[in-house]
Parts: structure tokens; C-alpha cells; sequence
């Protein structure tokens, strides 16, 4: 029985083919195949792994400029100094007018003349006058308003005679004309104040 013929991948070598020499002998000269090398197609999973590694260190870089710009941010409004907006003038207040005193009292006469009258001399009213005032213009119907009560009271309140006559132990009157108290330490410390200011403004 013939033995078979064993098959193999390996080549055999190219044989010696004699190469003329321009002496005239021939020296032998080896004759390769080209080896082909096959590029093999790249893998679809280390693309995407590749890929995706690129995109991390891509979203990294970006997290570190923002956290960057964030901190520059905070410094910015810890250590600048805010512009100090110019001041406006204060305008002083306006001194508040007075109705004259003559004025008023010929208004309150109208209504409550046993209280009040130009020819006799200014008398000190009761505390919490003007809240009876007040109801007495409602139900008497009285031809004054309660603005402009509220401007005689504040004429004679302040006006000079009337606050150097409010001394401790002085007599306070009602809108009948009767006495109805006296003025206590602390009405007379009060006017006094009142009386500093009217002073300082008259000057």
C-alpha cells in the first residue's frame, strides 16, 4: 500500500536559479514570494469603548472649566467692592404753617363760645378736648370740618402764650367753659419742649 502524501501550508523554498555574471560564471541568487499581510476589519466594541472614553474625558474637561469659572465667579463678588451710589441732599423739612392765632380762635368762637373768645385771654383746654369736638361737630352738624379743627387746635397748642401758661397746677377747661383738671409735671415738661422748638424756629 502507497503511502500518502502528507499536505502542509508551509511553501517550499524557491529554487536556485542561475544568475549570469558579467564575468562569465554564474552565481546562485535566492528568489522569495512577497508575503501579503491582510489588514483585519477593526472591532465594533473597543470603537464604542473607545468612543465612549473620548466623550468622558471630554464631559470631565468640561465640568472642570465650568467648576473653574464658578470659583472665579465667587471671587469676584467676595473681594469686589460695590460702587457707593452718591448720596442725594437731604432737603430739610418745611416748616409746618401755622394758622394765626386770631384766625383760629374767631372759628372756634362760632362754635363753642363759652370756651373760647377773642376778647378774653387764651385758656388751657382739658386733655382729650378734641376727641369732644370731634362728636359735637357730627351731631350739632357744625359749620367747621374736622381738618380744619384739627389746624386751630394745632395754631393754639403751639402758640407761645398758650404753652408759658401750662405750668404744674394750672386750670384746664371744657368746651362749657367749666374747669375740668389741671396740669400735671408731665403736660408741663412737654410744652416745654414744644416751647424750645417754637423759639428755635421763630429765631
Amino acid at each position: 500500500m502507497s503511502e500518502r502524501p502528507v499536505l502542509t501550508l508551509k511553501r517550499r523554498p524557491a529554487a536556485e536559479t542561475p544568475v549570469p555574471d558579467t564575468s562569465g560564471e554564474t552565481a546562485p541568487v535566492m528568489r522569495r514570494r512577497k508575503t501579503v499581510v491582510v489588514a483585519a476589519a477593526p472591532d465594533p466594541r473597543k470603537q464604542k469603548k473607545q468612543a465612549q472614553k473620548e466623550a468622558e474625558k471630554a464631559a470631565e474637561a468640561e465640568r472642570k472649566a465650568a467648576a473653574k469659572e464658578e470659583r472665579r465667579r465667587q471671587w469676584l463678588l467676595k473681594n469686589t467692592r460695590p460702587v457707593k451710589q452718591p448720596k442725594a441732599p437731604v432737603r430739610p423739612p418745611r416748616p409746618v404753617r401755622l394758622m394765626p392765632v386770631e384766625d383760629a380762635l374767631e372759628m372756634l368762637a362760632d362754635c363753642w363760645p363759652p370756651l373760647f373768645s377773642p376778647e378774653l385771654p387764651l385758656r388751657l383746654m382739658k386733655t382729650g378736648i378734641r376727641e369732644e369736638m370731634v362728636v359735637d361737630i357730627t351731631v350739632r352738624q357744625l359749620p367747621v370740618s374736622v381738618k380744619q379743627l384739627r389746624r386751630c387746635l394745632r395754631s393754639l397748642t403751639r402758640n407761645e402764650a398758650y404753652l408759658k401758661a401750662t405750668v404744674p397746677g394750672s386750670i384746664r377747661y371744657g368746651l362749657d367753659g367749666q374747669p375740668a383738671g389741671v396740669v400735671t409735671e408731665e403736660e408741663y415738661l412737654l410744652s416745654q419742649l414744644r416751647l424750645e422748638k417754637v423759639l428755635k424756629r421763630r429765631d
